[in-house]
This record gives C-alpha cells, sequence and structure tokens, in this order.
C-alpha cells in the first residue's frame, strides 16, 4: 500500500507568490494563501501551520540531502504544490541502519533528519505536482529536474492538535 504521495483532488486553485530571490528554502507567507484553500482545509478541520517555498535550480539536486522535515521518524504530511516545466520526481528510502540518521536545522530554523545515499535504500518514486499529499516524515529527496522547480509546501494540523497531520488520517480527511 502507499504511504508516501497521493494526488489530490481539490476545489480551487492555488495562485503561488513566487519569492523574490531563488534561495533553496524560504518560509512561506501564509497571509497570500487564497481564502478558497483555507475555507476548503476549514471545512476538513484543518488548518496549514506553516508554508515553505523550495527552489531546485536544474540539474541542482547535489546539494539536497534525503532527508525528514521535522526531528522524528513518523509519516506526517505536507500539500505539495509543484511547479516546473519538466517532470519533477520525489523518491522515498529506508535507512539500513538507524545510527547512521543526523539531526540538523534548516536556514529557516526548522528541524530536519538526514541520511547518506549509502545507508539508504529506495522504497518508492513518484512524479510529484499539484496538488500532492507528501509524507515528509518518512526519508525522501528530489531527483534532478532540467527546469526550474519551484515547490509550494504546507504543514497541516487538526484544529485543537499538537501534532501535525499524519498519512491515515490525512488520507481520511483529504481523500
Amino acid at each position: 500500500m502507499n504511504t508516501y504521495y497521493k494526488h489530490l483532488d481539490v476545489p480551487f486553485e492555488f495562485k503561488p507568490v513566487y519569492p523574490k530571490d531563488n534561495n533553496p528554502m524560504t518560509s512561506y507567507d501564509l497571509t497570500t494563501i487564497p481564502d478558497t484553500m483555507t475555507n476548503w482545509l476549514d471545512i476538513k478541520n484543518l488548518e496549514i501551520v506553516h508554508g515553505e517555498v523550495f527552489y531546485l535550480s536544474p540539474n541542482g539536486v547535489d546539494n539536497l540531502p534525503i532527508h525528514i522535515d521535522g526531528a522524528q521518524i513518523d509519516d506526517h504530511v505536507k500539500i505539495n504544490f509543484v511547479y516546473c516545466d519538466t517532470p519533477s520526481v520525489m523518491n522515498w528510502y529506508k535507512i539500513k541502519d538507524e545510527t547512521k540518521l543526523t539531526r540538523s536545522q534548516t536556514p529557516i530554523g526548522t528541524n530536519y533528519i538526514s541520511a547518506n545515499l549509502e545507508d539508504c535504500e529506495k522504497i518508492c518514486t513518484a512524479q510529484i505536482g499539484q496538488p500532492s499529499l507528501v509524507n515528509v516524515g518518512r526519508l525522501h529527496d528530489i531527483s534532478s529536474v532540467q527546469s526550474d522547480r519551484y515547490c509550494f509546501s504546507f504543514v497541516l494540523k487538526e484544529k485543537g492538535s499538537e501534532s501535525n497531520l499524519q498519512w491515515d488520517r490525512a488520507v481520511e480527511l483529504l481523500g
């Protein structure tokens, strides 16, 4: 059973606000999210708690490690909207030895866990578009692209919850 990605059918159009520069990672201003998106999530008792923009230049994947978004291994999800003129592929991995994981912080202060390719086994690959539900609580990376790639990525929580939305519940709520 696939617990890594799912293309979503949504009743709104996401109109991204592109960053002024092409930093690999920047925070996304949540006030620019269309009301139609926040209203749809509100009906499902969900809220966006953090937004990010990831930029990848053509063949610029060398600096992007295999990683988990966050400080722990789990099945938390994000909704991603990927804009790229050529296919954008996301890969998921299983670590062979958890003692080989490294804990760090991104330039914008978010926690992540990374691993070296030689310590991992690839278990899933998918072309990611918009919008997609992606499991970012498992090791993943992005294959190199042939054109500029922007990924607008949003962390979700159920209202009143302290935890990020997990895969099974996300599929139940978002279809």
